[in-house]
């Protein structure tokens, strides 16, 4: 349904203390390191969690892995929840760093759907990309050197410098896509007057109705 659903964490129930596993190879057992913020401790109380990593082999590597995610705990405290088509949902990966164009939040539409890619050069070299909304969206103007991003069927995201506006609902880039974008997949629109809010994804639910709900981290 296109909306975007926001929460914050609490200081006092972020973790503070982290315990890693890694595989000792001298000893060939499973060993810990801990990892603190002795400063939110003292603020906060001790928050504690043990993570179980695959493939980490020294004592240094845990405590990157440690230090990671206190920085993470501490830094990136928004998360947003929200549902997106199989065109989109089925290519995302946990890990994968997204943009978001949230029209409430920024009070402008900046994004949607591809409708239909073509080419200005009537070859299958793709240049253009119909929006399915472009009375509904606030287009830059072609003066503060907008762009346009588009995701791929390998599931890259490609972003063009817009050369102009057709017609109707019409764009037209400088350059070609490397591949034609996905039919029906969401695309972003930005400028130096307003950029898209970056997020790591964190979890993805298939739905029954041919849906993803994806969870993702500020």
């Amino acid at each position: 349904n296109g909306e975007f659903v926001y929460s914050g964490t609490s200081s006092k129930t972020r973790f503070n203390v982290i315990n890693v596993s890694y595989f000792d190879l001298s000893t060939q057992e499973i060993d810990y390191v801990t990892v603190k913020d002795s400063s939110a401790q003292t603020n906060y109380g001790t928050q504690t969690k043990t993570i179980n990593t695959f493939g980490t082999t020294s004592r240094g590597q845990a405590q990157r892995v440690g230090k990671w995610f206190l920085q993470t705990q501490q830094n990136q405290t928004e998360t947003v929840v929200f549902e997106t088509n199989i065109a989109a949902g089925s290519v995302v990966r946990i890990g994968d760093i997204i943009g978001i164009a949230d029209r409430v939040k920024s009070s402008t539409r900046r994004g949607g759907l591809v409708k239909e890619v073509s080419s200005s050069q009537g070859n299958s070299n793709i240049d253009q990309i119909t929006l399915d909304d472009a009375g509904a969206t606030n287009l830059p103007d072609i003066s503060d050197d907008p762009e346009i991003s588009c995701m791929l069927a390998d599931g890259t995201v490609e972003t063009k410098t817009i050369d102009e506006y057709v017609t109707g609902n019409v764009v037209k880039v400088s350059g070609n896509f490397t591949s034609a974008p996905v039919l029906n997949s969401p695309f972003i629109l930005e400028s130096g007057d307003l950029k898209v809010q970056a997020f790591r994804v964190t979890n993805i639910k298939e739905n029954a109705k041919k849906t993803f709900t994806i969870a993702a981290v500020n």
